[in-house]
């Protein structure tokens, strides 16, 4: 049974009524992505009209809020950053010893070419 019943009977009422037939492509998860983003923005919206603070008051508070956001997500990259500098050292470190241990590279058969 197709899970997207409903739309097929959609598409199908729509062309009985003569209205122009429309391919719809876009799947249900994207659509509700696209809802919760419009929500969102209307939600904020109505939220900064009916805000008890005075519009200076609200607009310093959200770049004051991005600002530490800004802040925090720079100090997240740094340490990422280090972190990765870290591990990288240690693998060129570990891969440098190995190859000073000689092993060997590419083996045929018995013998060993390095």
């Amino acid at each position: 049974m197709n899970r997207y019943r409903y739309f097929d009977d959609i598409r199908e009422t729509l062309e009985r009524a003569g209205l122009k037939k429309r391919n719809i492509t876009t799947s249900p998860l994207v659509c509700l992505a696209i809802g919760a983003a419009a929500g969102l923005v209307i939600g904020v919206g109505v939220t900064m009209l009916v805000a008890p603070r005075s519009g200076r008051e609200m607009r310093a508070r959200i770049s004051g809020k991005a600002r530490e956001i800004t802040q925090r997500g720079r100090k997240s990259l740094q340490e990422v950053t280090e972190r990765g500098k870290h591990a990288v050292g240690e693998f060129r470190e570990g891969y440098e010893q190995q190859g000073a241990v000689g092993v060997p590279t590419e083996t045929y058969g018995q013998e060993v070419i390095r």
